[in-house]
């Protein structure tokens, strides 16, 4: 009830409507994150837990997670892959990422 109150009030024209169009008819999103992310530094056990905090829900208002799959790219040039884990498409997405 409370999404569907917001998206009415805030999503139902102009430029919010057309971008949450455009998302919502989207086979995937790509997120262009403004941090640096990587295994870097002294520690490196800290900064891959950090990374893949980041790839798994970012700021938790900047990843899309209705989708098949979602690809980040940091502000470094790392980039990582959150995919949906179902049977069918976790083998899938991670043979696409492999290559």
């Amino acid at each position: 009830v409370p999404w569907a109150k917001i998206r009415k009030e805030y999503f139902s024209s102009g430029v919010n409507k057309r971008s949450l169009d455009i998302i919502e008819r989207s086979a995937f999103f790509v997120t262009l994150d403004d941090e640096e992310q990587g295994m870097k530094g002294d520690d490196p056990v800290g900064n891959l837990d950090r990374y893949a905090k980041s790839i798994l829900h970012g700021k938790c208002y900047d990843r899309w997670f209705d989708k098949s799959f979602s690809i980040v790219i940091y502000k470094n040039g790392k980039s990582g892959l959150n995919a949906e884990h179902s049977w069918a498409d976790a083998p899938t997405v991670a043979h696409l990422w492999e290559v």
